[in-house]
């Protein structure tokens, strides 16, 4: 499989439950990061959760760079033995479930806060 880094399909299926870990995980640090960054703009608490799973899901839904960094990586010969089969899968699984767990949180509207005052 060629895209943008050459892979043997049997390299796909080791690297998965890593794989799996990491699209977790980069998920989460971009909803904290969102969610960081909504606190400073002063959001009320309720929109800023949803706020922060919208925008995390969103920046989540693809993982071509990683394709760019994996190519780098490769290509400077610093990747550790089965590299391009992790990045792959990496690009697969989050190519795939992505944009699905973005229409999720699209769709989950926030329970209203009868104490936030309206302006």
């Amino acid at each position: 499989v060629f895209f943008g880094l050459q892979t043997d399909p049997a390299d796909v299926l080791p690297a998965l439950p890593v794989v799996l870990l990491l699209v977790v995980v980069t998920w989460m640090t971009k909803v904290v990061t969102v969610y960081y960054a909504l606190r400073q703009t002063g959001s009320d608490l309720v929109h800023r959760k949803m706020c922060a799973l919208r925008g995390g899901s969103v920046l989540s839904a693809r993982g071509e760079f990683s394709v760019a960094i994996g190519a780098l990586v490769v290509s400077l010969g610093i990747g550790p033995e089965g590299w391009q089969g992790l990045v792959a899968t990496y690009v697969i699984v989050s190519a795939l479930f992505g944009p699905f767990i973005a229409r999720f949180f699209d769709r989950v509207e926030p329970e209203p806060d009868f104490n936030t005052p309206v302006y």
